[in-house]
Formats: structure tokens, sequence, C-alpha cells
């Protein structure tokens, strides 16, 4: 359970650069706050990182589903009856 996330990391350097994130954008990042890390690296080596958090919120209420009301006798010799039923959730 989570959410695909894409982001964008730029860098600017008087050199060539490339940024890797991890987790990378476009990867599923679960409920709760996952934080990505992103190393700059230039054509001479030289390296720059960043941190970020991303927050991936569950705000959908669960489903249920009851079965109708059940109305049985109490079993023979007892104050009571020993009921089974099934509830539903997604």
């Amino acid at each position: 359970m989570g959410a695909i996330v894409s982001f964008s990391v730029t860098t600017t350097d008087n050199c060539s650069s490339s940024v890797v994130s991890t987790p990378a954008s476009g990867s599923v990042f679960p409920i709760g706050t996952t934080t990505v890390t992103s190393v700059a690296t230039d054509a001479s080596g030289n390296t720059s990182t960043c941190s970020f958090d991303v927050i991936v919120t569950d705000n959908e209420d669960p489903t249920i589903a009851c079965p109708a009301n059940i109305a049985v006798n109490a079993d023979a010799g007892s104050c009571g009856a020993i009921v089974s039923f099934s509830s539903y959730y997604n």
C-alpha cells in the first residue's frame, strides 16, 4: 500500500553533473514519511547532497458489510446460543 511519487531534483555546476536520488523518482512510497537523499556528482568527482521527505497519507476510510439481524432460539438446556456470522471488509 502506498503511492507512486514523481519528483525532480536539479543540479547546476561549471562542469557537467548528474543527480542520483534514493529512493528514485517514480518509486512506490509506503504510507508514512520516507526521506529521499539526492547526490549530485560533477565530472571532477565533486559531490553535493540534499534530502527531503515524501509524506504519503491514507485518507480513505475502510468499508465494512455486516449481515442482517440474526434471531435464534436458545440451545437446548442452555440459557444462550452459539451463533456464527461473518463480517466483510476491504
